[in-house]
């Protein structure tokens, strides 16, 4: 007889059953002047095209390890009423394996609601299956949800070639950053999130059951934290990206006027530039801290950046 596995056993914990955080949903009233923001002020990649639809007119920034989906919906109708804008309403979590991660999630007690299949047509007039979320609300609530979401290798809407591999794609954003060196602030990968919430107590221990740790912050995958903090709402009160320099970056926002405030390890940038959205600027995380990097590339051997 076997014994059963217990919920904070290594194969069981987050780090292995997520390729990372695949992007964060950032409601607006209008997308394009922050898209333009983040692509032509600050010189980060485009992972997907501004698109213009019925139903909402969107774009994904690349951060290198995640995405900033800048999303401006028609109607809103799913957020509360007079909810501010912009907020940071969605995480989205890129399991390893969609079904192998419901069981591990199952085992640990964490909530979740049923798959959610979306679908549409592709130049064939096939229906096709894009992409599959299952939300936990545990860790959600009406302006913060957090969700598993499974990209179909076939999904008919995205902007990357057909039969791409979620590793295969997030290499490629990497890339994309790499490639463009960070930006002008010179960004290596989103760092943190911080969810602020009145129930800490209650949320800390939903987040527990996820991460494995009540340690906070702490690791949601291998290359971002997320810490639960004491506030007036349910809310994403802030992400910090990590800058290969910190001086760099903090004069190049005040030579742009972009600059909010600083302190000796953080600069946070202006509200008017981000809409309100607090973003922080982080230094790089000491070397001891960080995961164990993948094998260097051979000697000789060419780094090329997919263009989307």
């Amino acid at each position: 007889m076997s014994a059963r596995k217990s919920p904070s056993s290594p194969a069981l914990t987050s780090k292995a059953l997520f390729h990372g955080v695949d992007h964060l949903v950032v409601r607006v009233n209008a997308a394009r002047p922050l898209f333009e923001v983040f692509s032509a002020t600050l010189g980060l990649p485009v992972t997907w095209p501004l698109e213009q639809a019925s139903f909402a007119t969107f774009g994904w920034i690349g951060l290198g390890n995640a995405n900033l989906e800048i999303w401006a919906d028609a109607k809103n109708a799913d957020l509360p009423e007079h909810c501010p804008l912009p907020l940071i309403h969605g995480i989205a979590l890129a399991p390893q394996r969609m079904k192998s991660a419901i069981a591990a999630l199952e085992e640990k007690g964490v909530p979740m609601k049923p798959p959610r299949v979306y679908r549409s047509r592709n130049d064939e007039g096939t229906l096709q299956t894009n992409f599959t979320n299952v939300v936990l609300p545990g860790v959600s609530g009406p302006t913060c949800e957090v969700f598993l979401c499974a990209w179909d290798r076939d999904a008919a809407i995205v902007p990357w070639q057909a039969g791409t591999s979620t590793t295969r794609r997030r290499e490629t954003e990497r890339a994309a950053l790499e490639a463009v060196n960070g930006g002008l602030l010179g960004v290596t990968g989103l760092r943190r999130i911080t969810i602020a919430t009145p129930d800490h107590p209650t949320l800390a221990g939903e987040w527990h059951k996820i991460r494995g740790s009540y340690k906070q912050p702490t690791q949601l995958v291998p290359d971002v934290d997320v810490d639960v903090v004491v506030g007036e709402q349910h809310v994403v009160s802030s992400i910090d990206l990590e800058v290969r320099d910190l001086a760099a970056a903090r004069d190049f926002l005040a030579d742009k006027g972009l600059l909010a405030e600083r302190t000796d390890d953080t600069v946070m940038l202006s509200p008017e530039a981000t809409g309100g959205l607090a973003i922080r600027l982080v230094a790089p995380t000491p070397a001891e801290d960080k995961p164990a990097a993948k094998p260097a590339a051979k000697p000789g051997a060419k780094k090329s950046a997919k263009k989307y």
